[in-house]
């Protein structure tokens, strides 16, 4: 059975808990589906679409490209079987997710991954980019909180990726939860999706899309959405040729921020990083291995003292993205 190095357990139980946790966790790499209720596995067995040759190929896509990741930040890699992901009807997925509008959905700790077949199917590659986006978060490091008494109903993620989540105990003392670089998290992610497009787009099962897209009726149009939405063009990588629905790669706001730090840190360790996307790997890695430390210790440096923390209080709105770079841009002034 494979063993998820990316995956630790933080509590006070027992190691014989700890190991029951973390047998489940490697269960669900070899088959979720044994671990879902049987009269719930027959509900979704009776609505789940098919997968076809294109969700097919987009898996296996999005497990290499993601192992690559994790053998780049030296933690051991694994596969999220295909049956691992469900392609719904949207009433089915809104009543799972408990979300009427998203396109795709990772139940990280339980490694599975939700398509909404509306917003994605006729879509190739939408459907791809999602698959691929999920996937990432799948992917990423997991640590989990074990319950602290028998009064609580499950566990709960603690870190995923290098987002931080508020304790048990913290959220019982205070009455509310929080958590820390969820803006940052979803904008490695991104980042890391818009990076593997390229060599996504020369999949078989999409070039009649890609021909499409890349008709002129189609490149004037992106190019038209583009400056009315005020999304750069390089972002925005589908478009429907009957109506103005369109997609582009995600958390734009929160990307350009990451961008950012990259660029100043790269500038401040010029003999260390020959480029910002040299920069951007500590990150990726971070994301993968779950060490903070270096990628704090760089943005401080850069940045100056709580400058990380700033940071962390990014959220994913470009509200949030805007100010958190009108900080650091400040601290940067005063740090140089």
């Amino acid at each position: 059975m494979e063993k998820v190095h990316n995956f630790n357990i933080v509590g006070s139980e027992s190691d014989s808990e700890r190991e029951k946790i973390t047998n489940e966790l490697n269960n669900r790499l070899n088959n979720s589906r044994s671990l879902i209720p049987e009269k719930e596995l027959d509900r979704l067995k009776a609505t789940e679409y098919p997968k076809g040759p294109l969700e097919t190929a987009a898996i296996s896509f999005a497990n290499e490209y993601s192992n690559l990741l994790m053998r780049q930040a030296g933690v051991e890699s694994h596969n999220i079987p295909t049956d691992n992901y469900y392609v719904l009807p949207k009433g089915e997925y809104s009543r799972i997710t408990d979300s009427d509008d998203s396109s795709g959905f990772a139940f990280i700790p339980k490694k599975a991954i939700l398509i909404n077949a509306l917003e994605c199917n006729g879509k190739p590659l939408k459907m791809a980019l999602v698959i691929l986006h999920e996937t990432l978060h799948c992917k990423s490091f997991l640590s989990m909180e074990l319950k602290s008494d028998e009064s609580d109903s499950e566990h709960k993620v603690h870190r995923e990726g290098v987002a931080v989540k508020s304790s048990i105990k913290n959220d019982k003392e205070k009455g509310f939860k929080h958590e820390h670089f969820r803006g940052l998290h979803e904008a490695i992610i991104a980042n890391l999706e818009k990076r593997a497009l390229f060599e996504m787009s020369k999949l078989p099962e999409l070039q009649d899309e890609i021909a499409r897209l890349n008709t002129p009726e189609m490149i004037e149009k992106k190019k038209k959405i583009s400056e009315r939405r005020k999304i750069s063009a390089e972002d925005l990588v589908w478009v429907s040729d009957v109506s103005e629905d369109n997609n582009f790669i995600s958390y734009p706001r929160s990307r350009f921020v990451l961008d950012y730090i990259c660029d100043e840190i790269q500038k401040q360790f010029y003999n260390q990083y020959k480029n910002p996307e040299e920069v951007f790997q500590e990150f990726s890695n971070a994301q993968f291995n779950g060490e903070l430390l270096t990628i704090a210790r760089l943005v401080g440096a850069t940045f100056g003292e709580d400058s990380f923390r700033i940071l962390g209080n990014m959220d994913t709105d470009a509200n949030s993205a805007a100010l958190c770079l009108e900080t650091l841009k400040k601290l940067r002034l005063k740090n140089l």
